[in-house]
């Protein structure tokens, strides 16, 4: 079964809860974006630890509502990097990458979902 398919029929018997989780992805969604307006303004500082918190949320979401396999979809091959690299040339890039991997794949996941 195709994953959207599949996505679709766990909603789909529970239109209450399909509406919930919609609703939970796009505030998921909208944290992300935050982030990366965040490191794209280089008059903030990098929101390193939220963003290592965020991403802990949507896996963990992910897990409780879809399983493994939409986990390792959000984490598209990409890690964050690690708080103790920070003061490394290219953290901000390597980061602001990270993230936008991590939102690209959820925005998909959200598409699967459906409901415009």
């Amino acid at each position: 079964m195709p994953v959207w398919s599949y996505l679709r029929a766990l909603l789909t018997r529970s239109p209450r809860r399909a509406v919930s989780v919609r609703d939970e992805v796009r505030a998921f969604l909208a944290d992300g974006h935050g982030l990366l307006g965040v490191c794209e303004d280089e008059s903030q500082p990098l929101p390193v630890p939220i963003a290592h918190r965020w991403a802990e949320r949507v896996e963990a979401y992910l897990l409780a509502h879809f399983g493994p396999y939409h986990v390792i979809r959000f984490r598209n091959r990409v890690t964050l990097p690690s708080e103790h690299d920070a003061r490394e040339p290219g953290y901000d890039i390597a980061l602001w990458q990270a993230l936008r991997g991590r939102v690209k794949a959820l925005e998909r996941i959200a598409s699967e979902l459906g409901g415009g």
